[in-house]
């Protein structure tokens, strides 16, 4: 018998959560004026154009000519390193770790590995 009462009373509430659920829906705006079926314009479709791709800010200047490029240091990573340490200390400021993650192809600067090679550039990069 206590079962029966139960179905019952499940049955009351999902009807009773589905009539809120149809309350709760927006109504729809009704049309303002008659609908003539013959004053239908096709729209044109729209080309699309594919995104172009942002450029990105140079990280540093290119070197004018006439003006040695100073060869890269070739620092070979301890355990502890990070390329914010890093940085800082071969370049004078540690913002400048994207820039030595992007010469070095370094997709993810927070994972470097004891023994990995790193180019370093010693002249800091310029103020934009």
């Amino acid at each position: 018998m206590k079962g029966k009462h139960i179905g019952i009373a499940s049955v009351i509430a999902l009807l009773l959560a589905l009539v809120i659920y149809v309350v709760s829906l927006p109504k729809r705006p009704e049309p303002q004026g008659p609908v003539k079926s013959e004053t239908i314009e096709t729209v044109a479709p729209v080309q699309k154009t594919a995104p172009q791709p942002e450029k990105e800010p140079p990280l540093y200047l290119n070197v004018p000519p006439g003006k040695a490029v100073p060869a890269p240091f070739v620092y070979t990573v301890v355990k502890g390193d990070n390329l914010w340490n890093i940085a800082k200390r071969f370049t004078g400021n540690p913002l400048n770790y994207p820039r030595v993650a992007k010469d070095n192809s370094i997709a993810t600067p927070d994972l470097i590995f004891p023994g990995q090679r790193i180019h370093v550039r010693n002249e800091p990069a310029p103020v934009r």
